[in-house]
């Protein structure tokens, strides 16, 4: 049974991150300063996630999910919340930094998008981190993206666009038609 807050936000809020659960068709809304609401399908709140019950950080950057759990990317790193048990836990193996973007890949991985610890993939229960490509080094990474074929793309700060076929990764800049 879903509990509908009798109070919602005192101010207006800045939503920056869209989810929604596939368990139950709640919207999570991820905000600058005031962490999460999880909102049903009728528009009301019926739980707020902040740093008092477990969140990173209340600024909340990007947002994805599965059947199991949820991945938070923050100002202060990333934080899983369990759609089963509703507990949530740090995930130190990605650091205390902004996580600009989490995706889930059609593969299952997970991917997060750092400032200053370049791209991220969770797989096979291992984080393994990309902080060089083909001489290149990784540090800020704002998106990511898969295309039909499987491969990820992703974005940098001062590089521009790469891909990532699974094995080998490609730079896409005004040398090769990115304008």
């Amino acid at each position: 049974k879903q509990v509908i807050l009798q109070k919602g936000p005192s101010r207006p809020v800045n939503v920056i991150a869209l989810w929604e659960s596939p368990l139950d068709g709640n919207i999570w809304a991820g905000t600058f300063d005031n962490g999460v609401f999880v909102v049903n399908p009728d528009g009301k709140i019926i739980r707020q996630l902040t740093t008092q019950n477990g969140l990173q950080d209340n600024n909340v950057l990007s947002i994805a999910g599965d059947q199991r759990r949820v991945w938070l990317a923050t100002f202060g790193g990333v934080t899983t919340v369990d759609l089963q048990t509703q507990l949530c836990t740090r995930l130190d193996e990605i650091g205390n930094g902004y996580v600009y973007k989490v995706f889930l890949d059609s593969k299952g991985r997970v991917w997060f998008g750092t400032d200053g610890a370049g791209l991220i993939v969770f797989e096979n229960g291992q984080f393994r981190p990309f902080k060089e490509v083909n001489g290149k080094t990784l540090k800020t990474i704002y998106s990511i993206a898969e295309d039909r074929r499987g491969q990820i793309w992703f974005t940098t700060d001062k590089d521009g666009l790469f891909r990532f076929d699974g094995d080998h990764f490609y730079r896409y800049d005004t040398k090769n038609n990115l304008h």
